[in-house]
């Protein structure tokens, strides 16, 4: 993907996409959208700071996104503040599986 995504559309279609408010793409985006509503059940969003190819800011406007929207069970775990985007993969998901086992009922496998 190039740094700027609308380089991969026609020229034709990228003009009706910004001057139709209800181009499909746009609808299609809207529908979408991971920020304008509020998880109802515990969330925990995994980050590395260090992390240099998905911004640590993503995770938090989400956080504070469903926050803002009365979600108050949302947090943000950095797992590991050192950890590039490779290295946070496997903190993260252990993290999240002991965070997963927390639920479970006694004598469960």
């Amino acid at each position: 993907m190039p740094a700027d995504p609308t380089r991969i559309l026609k020229g034709q279609y990228l003009v009706a996409f910004r001057s139709q408010p209800d181009h499909p793409l746009r609808l299609a985006l809207r529908e979408n959208d991971l920020h304008r509503w509020a998880p109802k059940a515990p969330m925990r969003l995994y980050h590395c700071r260090a992390d240099s190819d998905v911004i640590i800011l993503n995770s938090q406007v989400a956080r504070d996104s469903f926050q803002a929207r009365g979600a108050t069970q949302v947090q943000l775990i950095d797992p590991d503040p050192s950890a590039d985007h490779g290295e946070c993969s496997i903190p993260a998901l252990l993290f999240a599986k002991k965070w997963f086992d927390s639920f479970l009922l006694p004598n469960t496998p």
